[in-house]
């Protein structure tokens, strides 16, 4: 049975296009993200794959640090919640978005060194751990300030696949290849910015990163 919890909407911190984000109540680590009416079947899907893709990456490595945890579900005055690690930097604020970034750019100048070598690191995180992505909304891509020399970017939904057979859960190189895919629809969306930030940072995205020839092939099972 699901623990219930009081969401007052001064909890609240953002809304997707399915979802509706709090704050959750008595632990400001932790945020509840709660589909907002109409709900439809596929949002309802979306939300059982995200969770399955929760569990499914975890028995293979307990911890991601490049995806925010799944921590549970809830029951809501609002309706079901789940419950995820709210990612905030060293200093306690939410951490800035992509999106966030490339609307300001004397923000994405002034730390453009430090933002490329986080993109780098969370590149070739996710093709070594095989993790896939369904969209390229830079607004799910929050840059972590670990400190004031060193960030790193997480990846705060839409992962997982649509696919009926997710055959790139199980095959490396089908993982490596959907990242690539993804990664060059997100440099080119980044690009459309037109300013010199974004489109030094789309061309940091398009930059192949290497595929060690021993696990390329490798299956999961």
């Amino acid at each position: 049975m699901c623990e219930f919890v009081e969401i007052d909407e001064k909890l609240f911190i953002g809304q997707g296009v399915q979802r509706r984000c709090y704050l959750y109540p008595g632990n400001e680590n932790w945020c509840v993200k709660i589909l907002h009416a109409p709900i439809s079947c596929s949002y309802k899907r979306k939300n059982f794959r995200e969770i399955i893709y929760c569990y499914f990456t975890r028995l293979r490595k307990p911890y991601l640090d490049c995806m925010s945890a799944y921590i549970k579900t809830v029951k809501t005055n609002l309706g079901y919640g789940f419950v995820f690690e709210c990612i905030r930097d060293y200093d306690g604020k939410i951490s800035k978005s992509l999106l966030q970034m490339l609307e300001d750019e004397n923000f994405m100048l002034q730390n453009f060194d430090r933002i490329a070598s986080a993109v780098r690191v969370f590149k070739k995180t996710l093709q070594d751990d095989a993790l896939v992505m369904r969209n390229t909304n830079p607004a799910n891509l929050l840059l972590k300030e670990i400190s004031p020399q060193q960030s790193k970017f997480v990846l705060i939904d839409d992962w997982g696949t649509t696919a009926f057979i997710p055959l790139e859960y199980f095959v490396k190189i089908l993982a490596i290849k959907k990242l690539e895919r993804y990664w060059s629809r997100l440099a080119n969306q980044i690009g459309n910015y037109k300013t010199q930030a974004a489109v030094r940072l789309s061309e940091i995205f398009k930059e192949k990163v290497p595929i060690p020839t021993t696990n390329a092939n490798r299956s999961f099972l």
